[in-house]
């Protein structure tokens, strides 16, 4: 069972690879590959392993520095909220 503490933990730790993002928002990795050049989503990269912290990419979207084609403002953060509650199941 999970205590309050470590749900917290799961989001704050919570990162997401370049598959799962191009999953959830439907985009290609050249997409992505762009989002990052440009500045507008902040990533880590360890090796040949690039992943993007939950809240870099719920920041991107609520500042609309991150725009997905063809979900509205307020689709993208319902889809990355649903993902994040999945993944705390």
């Amino acid at each position: 069972m999970m205590t309050e503490n470590n749900q917290m933990k799961v989001t704050e730790d919570m990162r997401l690879s370049n598959d799962e993002l191009c999953d959830l928002f439907h985009i290609s990795k050249v997409t992505l590959y762009r989002m990052r050049r440009d500045g507008v989503l902040a990533y880590h990269k360890k090796g040949k392993a690039i992943t993007y912290d939950y809240e870099a990419v719920m920041l991107s979207l609520r500042t609309c520095r991150m725009k997905v084609k063809g979900m509205t403002k307020l689709q993208a953060i319902e889809t990355l909220q649903n993902y994040k509650t999945i993944c705390e199941l």
